[in-house]
């Protein structure tokens, strides 16, 4: 072998070199600000399983789609442990979900960049984001990311009936992952697209039946809940007060307009009386809904122009597609809460390679607690610079990607 080929190549060196220099460089950066321990919000969801097995599993509607309940439900009924021991549990699956990331990166990169998912792996244990993004947090992302990176590795492998089995229970976690939908059909052509598309609706349809056909109010209370939610940590709040990304009814107490910070709701839920009311309202389906402004149509349609300009163009991998559709997605969103960045960052290295990767990465962590130090700290000035800045740093990824995709076409 030749001295400078192979992963400990001078080359190598120097950027495995770099990338901890960057990594002590945000952890540094974190303990100095001070921020959050731990975002696990274990209570609630302790709370929730625990109306399911009074009411019935499918008698409780929930903020998301039905995977994860019916994840976290499972645990519930098999464990009945203490709520610290769920919580170590939960960090114990998001490591394993790390593990897996890491190992689909590899794959997508064809085994022939090992820095792209060390990389990864090294900016996923900072604890800048262990607390935001990875294994401190309780949020569904980490089971979403793992499905959607291995439904692109089986669309880059041709097993079209594999990925949509992927992409399905992927977007019956939550939403977002129809941006691989959106994001293929010049990629994979007309035929192998359409079938990609229908075997993912046939998925989302398997999994939505049961609870269709044992309450359809209920189940669809957590997209009537969806749409009626207002913006939150984006550009379309603008001036408003920071604020916590809280739902608008969930937690509401009888009669208080404002929201309940989340040390509040924690202390409500633990209480025997205050937790009838939020057991009556997960039992009720949620029927408001927001009356129709023809103005919000404008984010819509910008938003399907500018992942169309990256979906539909002659060019790019079916990596650059999709990043380019979810980038567009978040930059249109009316709300963008902090561990969103989970939906890109991984593909942000595959497309930029480890280096670039990893400074996109680090700087949308950045932003990203800086947001939640903000929101801690009650700090108007801070909180809206960090939005800016990353609505910024987001519209130059997408610029770049819509450009990228003007090069020779890359088929799948």
């Amino acid at each position: 072998m030749r001295p400078e080929s192979g992963l400990l190549s001078r080359s190598a060196i120097s950027r495995i070199g770099f990338l901890l220099a960057a990594f002590l460089v945000m952890n540094v950066l974190f303990l100095h600000l001070g921020g959050p321990n731990e975002m696990l919000n274990i209570p609630s969801w302790w709370d929730m399983n625990w109306i399911m097995e009074k009411h019935g599993f499918f008698r409780v509607w929930t903020p998301y789609p039905p995977v994860m309940p019916l994840i976290t439900y499972t645990g519930y009924r098999l464990l009945k442990a203490d709520p610290i021991y769920i919580a170590w549990a939960w960090r114990g699956a998001n490591l394993v979900l790390l593990g897996l990331s890491g190992w689909l990166l590899y794959e997508l990169t064809e085994r022939k960049r090992p820095l792209v998912p060390i990389a990864y792996l090294l900016w996923s244990m900072s604890w800048a984001s262990l607390v935001l993004v990875g294994v401190w947090c309780d949020h569904e992302e980490n089971l979403i990311l793992v499905l959607v990176l291995l439904a692109l590795l089986l669309l880059q492998r041709r097993h079209t009936a594999g990925a949509s089995v992927a992409t399905g229970l992927a977007v019956m976690t939550k939403l977002f992952p129809l941006a691989l939908v959106l994001a293929t059909p010049r990629a994979l052509g007309a035929k192998r697209w359409g079938r990609y598309a229908a075997g993912c609706a046939v998925v989302c349809l398997s999994v939505a039946a049961p609870f269709l056909i044992a309450d359809p109010a209920i189940f669809l209370s957590s997209f009537r809940w969806t749409a009626d939610r207002g913006p939150w940590e984006s550009v379309y709040a603008f001036p408003a007060e920071p604020r916590e990304a809280m739902p608008p009814m969930i937690f509401l107490r009888p009669g208080m307009e404002g929201l309940v910070a989340r040390s509040e709701m924690v202390e409500w839920l633990r209480s025997g009386g205050k937790k009838l009311y939020w057991e009556w309202r997960l039992t009720t389906p949620y029927e408001r809904s927001r009356p129709f402004e023809p103005l919000t149509l404008l984010p819509i349609l910008g938003f399907l122009a500018c992942a169309g300009l990256v979906a539909l163009s002659p060019g790019g991998t079916l990596v650059t597609r999709t990043l380019g559709v979810l980038v567009f997605l978040l930059l249109f969103s009316k709300g963008f809460s902090s561990y969103f960045i989970l939906w890109i960052v991984p593909l942000l290295f595959l497309e930029y390679g480890e280096i670039m990767g990893f400074v996109l990465g680090c700087a949308l962590l950045l932003l990203g607690n800086l947001v939640v130090f903000a929101l801690v700290k009650d700090s108007y000035a801070l909180f809206w610079t960090a939005i800016f800045a990353r609505h910024v740093l987001l519209c130059g990824v997408g610029l770049h990607l819509v450009l990228r995709g003007r090069g020779p076409r890359t088929a799948v």
